[in-house]
């Protein structure tokens, strides 16, 4: 089978984890506070946000470095280091002028040469597809700066506010600065002020940020995978903020809403959760098998039996608000005889067996219902346990038959996941889709603006429905955790909208 580079366009292979019972201590909210204690799933493998894909790098960098675009409270792109921006007649090209005044942490102007090298240090990474749209990217003096692009673009400036288009200090980074552990120049709301591997990293606020000092002054970041454990932390006060990647389960939500001294905090979360089938095995490539399987299970019952509940029926993969949503997709009804006619329709009416790849406790809950599900028509599933980097590991090698799966949108348009769909040999075509349809589609709606993007994303979208190259399965709800007097404004489940400015104690 084929084997695929890991491009990080967003595939954000996120790991969730069941909460367990804890004794409920009472958390003491400490009003005036400008530090905080986060909870931090895992330890990044770097700080380089141009060359790794995992999401903790991802919501680091966001914390570390300023973008010339962000999202804003509709989920369109907006200037951040950005004062303005002209396009040109055929999307080719767009032109970016810098505020004035921005600068990085050490007090140093952030210019278009930081912007140019920047680029082309992520260019030369590769690690996200959105590079291979640049051409050329050139600095007309200090302030403005011109992306010339290799074909019509228009969702452009969504790409421009993902993690891996951070601007860095030319000067900095040429000087050796250690971008990896110890990046203490940076043009975001915080540098790293200590990495103590195994532990802990420290963030200190940039007083040079564009938007101002962040109000939180030092955020220290704890390195605890374990959930049940950090739950036990936030109930005694041992830290301020629970930080559940895939949002908190309906048992925690329920033990922290009901102990004193703290509260969650409800985001929006993107993780589209979806069971991926590998078309190269000969089950999968038939599409009456894959109608069946989208038929056969009951997403009501995953959702109860994985999530307590907390999600939504997915259909397509992309949630309202964000760019490329269309009205008008539910998802696929639950309906056995309709199922056990597709099964009938295929080259396997008897049935068959696979492996089913399981890397997290709520997705192996996933996998158990889908098993019996799928029983009542014939097809056996035997459920493998991994650990999810294994399962990224052989999934993106194409070493797998099936396997249940995340991936968490990066920069708020359905252009995040086009690589899906892609028949390239560098995409992230998880399920080696063979037909261009979806992603002919995909990249003409890429091409055009507002409602003239919709005929082709109605295109994409009816293809998705009709031929099940993934089978979706829901969009958890998200909440994170805090101790009460700590506030977050605004956060969502976008990969690097984590951001610590955001917060403060009242």
């Amino acid at each position: 089978m084929k084997k695929r580079k890991l491009t990080a366009m967003a595939l954000s292979l996120i790991l969730g984890a069941s909460m367990l019972a804890a004794s409920p201590v009472a958390a003491v909210a400490d009003s005036g506070r400008e530090d905080v204690r986060i909870q931090f799933y895992e330890e990044p493998p770097t700080a380089d946000i141009m060359y790794d894909a995992s999401v903790s790098t991802g919501i680091l960098g966001s914390n570390l470095y300023a973008y010339l675009f962000e999202l804003d409270e509709n989920g369109e792109p907006t200037g951040a280091l950005a004062d303005s921006w002209e396009w040109n007649d055929d999307y080719t090209a767009v032109t970016v002028t810098l505020k004035d005044g921005i600068k990085f942490s050490d007090g140093s102007e952030i210019t278009a040469e930081d912007v140019v090298f920047s680029m082309e240090r992520g260019k030369e990474a590769g690690f996200s597809t959105y590079f291979s749209y640049i051409d050329s990217v050139t600095a007309n003096g200090d302030k403005e700066v011109t992306f010339t692009l290799t074909q019509p673009y228009t969702v452009f400036l969504y790409a421009l506010t993902t993690c891996y288009f951070g601007i860095m200090s030319k000067a900095a980074v040429e000087g050796g600065m250690d971008v990896s552990k110890a990046p203490n120049v940076t043009s975001g709301p915080y540098y790293i002020d200590a990495w103590n591997m195994g532990s802990d990293i420290v963030l200190k606020a940039n007083e040079y940020y564009y938007e101002g000092e962040p109000e939180i002054k030092t955020a220290d970041l704890i390195f605890m995978g374990d959930e049940n454990t950090a739950l036990t932390a936030l109930q005694s006060g041992d830290i301020d903020f629970m930080m559940s990647v895939l949002g908190l389960s309906g048992s925690a939500k329920t033990q922290i809403e009901e102990t004193e001294g703290l509260h969650t905090i409800p985001f929006d979360n993107t993780a589209y959760t979806f069971m991926s089938l590998n078309h190269d095995v000969e089950y999968f490539a038939d599409v009456n098998v894959r109608k069946a399987i989208d038929c056969a299970i009951n997403r009501e019952d995953i959702i109860l039996a994985s999530v307590d509940g907390m999600a939504t029926p997915a259909s397509i993969p992309i949630q309202e608000g964000l760019g490329g949503y269309l009205d008008g997709y539910e998802a696929t009804a639950y309906d056995v005889e309709k199922a056990k006619e597709y099964m009938a329709e295929s080259a396997y009416p008897d049935g068959f067996s696979f492996t089913l790849l399981c890397g997290t406790p709520s997705w192996k809950k996933v996998g158990t219902t889908i098993q019996a599900e799928l029983a009542e028509i014939g097809i056996t599933v035997n459920i493998e346990e991994q650990e999810v980097g294994t399962i990224v590991t052989n999934i993106t090698g194409g070493n797998y038959e099936a396997a249940i799966i995340s991936w968490s949108n990066a920069c708020g348009d359905v252009s995040n996941l086009s690589p899906m769909y892609d028949t390239v040999e560098t995409s992230m075509n998880l399920a080696n889709i063979k037909d261009d349809t979806i992603i002919n589609a995909m990249n003409a709606s890429s091409q055009v603006t507002g409602a003239d993007r919709e005929p082709y994303l109605k295109e994409a979208y009816d293809a998705i429905m009709d031929t099940v190259p993934y089978v979706s399965i829901y969009w958890p709800d998200g909440y994170y955790a805090a101790a009460d007097g700590l506030n977050m404004d605004a956060p969502i489940g976008i990969i690097g909208q984590f951001l610590i400015k955001s917060m403060s104690w009242s």
